[in-house]
């Protein structure tokens, strides 16, 4: 299928999925060490607690723990997938690894707006649409490899070597 502009070398989804891998292990780190220093003990202290007089255990501390956690891996999450790609020319961690990053269609700098616009509103698009579904549809099929977020925010991913 031919779709889209002819751009510079666009990187398919292996070299995609590679990059994407690498990331979520760089970010996973940290982001489960949170996890399980806030969580855990809101657990054990919940289940240490005495029982109220019906039986039953108040879960708010578990909860509250929960949101905090949750609340606290999206920013981490958000921070590494925007900031870091708008300071550093387009690239993760994940991408400069395997040689990839991602560049604006009109040659223009990627920068904050174009990476919040990518991640957040291109990550809601892409949850609505079919949990990504749509995204892998189009790079699979499209010469140019855009996915949903890519057309949103006018970016692709490209080859840097």
């Amino acid at each position: 299928m031919s779709t889209g502009a002819n751009l510079e070398r666009p990187a398919g989804f292996w070299i995609r999925f590679a990059a994407q891998l690498i990331d979520g292990i760089i970010v996973g780190i940290p982001t489960s060490i949170i996890y399980f220093a806030i969580l855990v003990p809101a657990i054990v202290s919940t289940a240490n607690s005495s029982y109220t007089t019906d039986g039953y255990v108040d879960p708010t501390p578990i909860i509250m723990s929960s949101f905090i956690v949750m609340l606290i891996i999206v920013v981490i999450q958000l921070l590494y997938f925007i900031l870091i790609p708008a300071l550093w020319n387009g690239f993760t961690p994940g991408k400069r690894i395997v040689g990839i990053r991602i560049a604006k269609v009109d040659g223009g700098k990627v920068g904050f707006g174009t990476m919040l616009l990518r991640c957040l509103i291109g990550g809601i698009a892409d949850s609505i649409a079919l949990s990504g579904l749509v995204s892998l549809i189009l790079l699979l099929s499209r010469d140019d490899k855009r996915t949903l977020h890519d057309l949103i925010a006018n970016t692709y991913v490209k080859y840097e070597k």
